[in-house]
């Protein structure tokens, strides 16, 4: 039976203010007063930020999160909806809005000043009070689990609450990664997991690409793994004891912020997977997806249309299913 939605994005939304060029190698220092490029203000986050590359790919995206009812709240909103994101599932609350200023350097790196606000009260009972949006999706991705700790003791409860209303189901940690007993208990119940390189030493222990991959089998993971290795490209594993390289896709323009690049390189993942391609070819797609990104300030910027981020892929692009 078709599905409202093909995906459900539970867990961050931001406003992101950015500023640059900040030299993030050394200090400012007090009472200074350095020059800039104009700030500019995206909405970021994994709900945003996943659910703009997977929209522009063709993808059918709700959100699921809570914002504050201030102007930034008021802004979110109609941000997401601008990226057609629908927004039936955002709750208002007291507290305000998650807001990040992102600082960024000369060669596109970044650091964040973050304020958590609306988000430290979301929980497993956001879920239960939105459960019928899950029996209406064909996948729910929830992250950042680092920055949501009043979700990480619940979560593999909603899991397979997912599950058991017919979602694929999909997690991402962000950051320096998840506590490790957290990423253990839900593994067994997630569809696919993709983490960075920095997330997943944090959260096995271990650093080549193999071995990581290995130690989240021994946790549990029957689904689809992958790391991401930013400009060394990723590995992905379709199933316990096969995996493959993914190289790495050239940016078609001067790199400028990579703040986003893993999320529209999951976002591009997911969609090829639920167009129904093969991991490889779904891996060359978000690596497509991430080198475009980079190319743009903010992470929505650097997005092409489907067409032509296959084509950068050299993948054929194939129906939805």
């Amino acid at each position: 039976m078709d599905r409202e939605f093909d995906v459900t994005i539970c867990g961050t939304a931001v406003v992101d203010v950015v500023v640059q060029p900040v030299d993030l190698d050394a200090p400012i220092g007090p009472d200074r007063l350095f020059p800039t490029k104009p700030l500019t203000v995206h909405p970021g986050g994994i709900v945003a930020n996943t659910g703009a590359a997977m929209s522009r790919y063709g993808m059918r995206v709700a959100a699921m999160t809570l914002v504050g009812s201030d102007e930034f709240g008021d802004l979110l909103l109609e941000r997401l909806r601008r990226l057609d994101i629908n927004t039936n599932a955002v709750e208002r609350g007291e507290q305000a809005t998650s807001t990040s200023a992102v600082l960024v350097d000369t060669a596109g790196q970044r650091s964040f000043g973050h304020h958590v606000g609306a988000l430290e009260k979301l929980d497993a009972d956001l879920f239960l009070r939105h459960e019928r949006l899950l029996t209406q999706s064909r996948m729910l991705l929830v992250g950042y689990l680092s920055l949501l700790p009043e979700l990480q003791p619940r979560l593999p409860e909603v899991l397979q609450l997912a599950r058991d209303r017919g979602c694929m189901t999909v997690v991402e940690a962000a950051g320096s990664g998840s506590d490790p007993e957290v990423v253990k208990a839900c593994l067994p119940l997630v569809d696919c997991y993709f983490p960075s390189h920095q997330e997943a030493i944090q959260e096995t222990g271990e650093s080549e690409p193999e071995r990581i991959l290995s130690a989240y089998r021994d946790f549990g993971c029957q689904g689809v793994l992958g790391v991401k290795l930013g400009a060394d490209g990723a590995m992905v594993s379709k199933e316990p004891g096969k995996s493959a390289w993914i190289e790495p896709v050239t940016p078609p323009g001067k790199v400028v912020d990579t703040t986003g690049a893993g999320d529209c390189f999951l976002g591009a993942f997911l969609t090829g997977l639920l167009r129904g391609m093969e991991c490889e070819d779904a891996g060359r797609l978000a690596a497509a997806a991430g080198a475009g990104c980079v190319t743009c300030y903010g992470a929505q910027g650097g997005l092409f249309d489907l067409d032509e981020t296959c084509r950068m892929a050299g993948v054929e692009p194939l129906v939805a299913h």
